[in-house]
């Protein structure tokens, strides 16, 4: 098990390293993935946005991770409001202080049920379908290309 120094480490690492790829233009945009991503990115909250950042990055550190049985088990708090938000911070990225946190309200399971339970019920099924399913691990495998 990595230790949390060095997991934060990667996580900057590999968050600049996306963001540099994204200023650069060197990305791609999959066709199955852009309405979900429209979704959540048309939706005015960003809690939506930072679960799908923090399943992203919590499954990119721990392949075996899986959001939609265990969310907690990526201990978002930790990755959230360490290096992910710093990273977004650095680079005047909008996000809120504990969006994954203040969406996911202690739910384990982000599921079809956590889905129906959030105001922007359009922008949670999108998070479902990108993040928080199977298409997370596909989805991971494509960045994984990226490292």
């Amino acid at each position: 098990m990595m230790k949390a120094g060095e997991r934060n480490e990667l996580i900057v690492t590999l968050m600049e390293g996306y963001i540099q790829k994204a200023n650069d233009g060197e990305y791609t945009m999959e066709d199955n993935f852009k309405p979900d991503l429209d979704g959540i990115f048309e939706s005015k909250d960003f809690g939506i946005r930072e679960v799908v950042l923090t399943s992203l990055i919590g499954k990119m550190v721990d392949e075996d991770f899986t959001p939609a049985s265990d969310f907690y088990a990526c201990s978002p708090r930790a990755i959230f409001e360490g290096p992910i938000r710093n990273t977004l911070l650095k680079y005047s990225i909008p996000n809120k202080k504990s969006g994954p946190l203040n969406i996911a309200k202690a739910q384990s399971k982000l599921d079809d049920a956590w889905a129906e339970d959030r105001r922007d019920k359009v922008a949670a099924r999108c998070a479902g379908r990108i993040g928080v399913r199977p298409a997370i691990v596909q989805f991971s495998h494509k960045c994984d290309s990226f490292r």
